[in-house]
């Protein structure tokens, strides 16, 4: 059987590719921006920052579900445009908000809010959309692509930030975010193969159809440990981020165009690792990778954690190399093994469970590293999670995960048969 041609010379997905890079990009500005904002323009505490950035994620815990279900019944191409327009729409108050005078933290986390509404609904038919554009034998790379765009934003992008918020202020810099929502937007509309049809509606109706992706995460040996390690690490994760650029302000004596310098160049790791997951995942396989990828995070996070002021900037930038290398090894395979042993008219609820485990522990993880790091201290709150980081490791390790080497067939569709075969 000949090997299945490439995925960059296919039209419509360096479409979808190009939008999601410009994407990406823009996103990596508001991820520096949008606290800096707080902090610097509004005068915002370590706990306001952590709760700013906690209801942003607060969506995930209300539309999750809802959107899994109409991501399986609707074509998802146009929901990802609204969604991009939306947001484009949203981002664009910030520094309208400002020029007027009447930003506010209150005002700053509604726009923080619906922008995270928007976000489930691109993120869950993201994670769908990418099966009817490609075959399934070029998924992996076609994934490797994103994430290698991915990589390359976070190394781009918060340098960019940097520097915009040094030129426009914080909120200034976000309009580039608005702007790059609406290049997403026209790549989309530009993709010329017909979105593949929804599949026929398979299992219960009603509420019990929310239910479906539950019951397929649970059932299977393989979903179930990948996606409670996620959530865990996420939750740590987003106290550690809360913290650590409140850290950097204010123990460090940063500024932001340092920061930002701090994250473009550490972010080389994650760039490194999105090259380096695939060639691993082949020598030494899936589960393996999975494993490994959260002890090399957890080192970084540590490194960052115990960062001193005086030569602070070379060991941020080394933390966060391998927090990022790590984090790489582990999005490729886990994203790439889901949507492969997936059934493909449960993939939209299946994902937005994932999404919602996976994303709903964040506003927990954030208020509470805020609040911490006021209470206990900022680097306290870091070593705390490096710690914790540490012991999620133990999630993966221990379960049928870790035996893994090629990618499985597609699982059964849980929910419909009563005594599964495990893959």
């Amino acid at each position: 059987m000949p090997p299945p041609s490439s995925v960059w010379r296919d039209r419509d997905f360096v479409r979808y590719w190009t939008g999601q890079t410009v994407s990406e990009i823009g996103s990596q500005v508001t991820e520096l921006a949008l606290p800096l904002v707080a902090l610097l323009q509004l005068g915002a505490t370590s706990a306001e920052v952590g709760v700013l950035r906690a209801v942003a994620f607060v969506p995930y815990l209300v539309l999750t579900l809802p959107v899994g279900v109409l991501a399986d019944r609707r074509r998802r191409r146009p929901l990802m445009v609204g969604a991009d327009l939306g947001r484009a729409a949203l981002l664009a108050l910030v520094p309208l908000a400002a020029m007027l005078d009447v930003l506010s933290l209150p005002l700053l986390g509604t726009i923080a809010v619906a922008t995270g509404a928007l976000t489930v609904v691109f993120d869950v038919c993201y994670l769908s959309v990418l099966p009817g554009l490609v075959s399934r034998e070029r998924i992996q790379q076609a994934n490797g692509g994103l994430e290698t765009s991915r990589a390359a934003a976070a190394v781009a992008g918060p340098g960019l930030g940097g520097a915009l918020v040094s030129l426009l202020r914080a909120s200034g810099a976000m309009i580039v975010d608005a702007a790059s929502f609406l290049v997403s937007a026209a790549c989309l509309l530009t993709i010329r193969r017909p979105e593949p049809p929804p599949e026929p509606f398979t299992g219960p109706r009603g509420a019990s159809s929310l239910l479906a992706g539950w019951h397929q995460v649970a059932r299977s040996p393989l979903l179930r440990p990948n996606t409670a390690y996620m959530a865990l690490s996420n939750m740590v994760g987003s106290a550690f981020g809360a913290v650590v650029i409140v850290f950097e302000v204010r123990q460090l004596g940063l500024s932001g165009l340092a920061i930002g310098a701090v994250a473009m160049l550490g972010n080389l790791g994650f760039l490194a690792g999105t090259f380096a997951t695939r060639r691993l995942g082949v020598r030494i396989g899936i589960g393996p990778v999975i494993c490994l990828s959260s002890p090399i995070a957890s080192t970084g996070m540590l490194a960052m954690a115990l960062a001193p002021r005086a030569a602070a900037v070379p060991v941020l930038v080394g933390g966060q190399a391998l927090l990022g290398f790590g984090i790489a090894l582990f999005n490729l395979q886990s994203l790439s093994l889901r949507q492969a042993i997936t059934p493909s008219g449960l993939l939209g609820r299946v994902n937005a469970v994932v999404r919602l485990v996976a994303w709903g522990t964040v506003p927990a993880g954030a208020a509470a590293g805020g609040w911490l790091g006021g209470v206990i201290g900022l680097r306290e709150v870091l070593v705390g999670c490096a710690a914790a980081s540490m012991l999620t490791s133990a999630i993966p390790l221990l379960s049928a995960v870790r035996r893994v080497r090629q990618t499985p067939d597609t699982e059964p569709a849980w929910t419909l048969v009563e005594s599964p075969s495990h893959p």
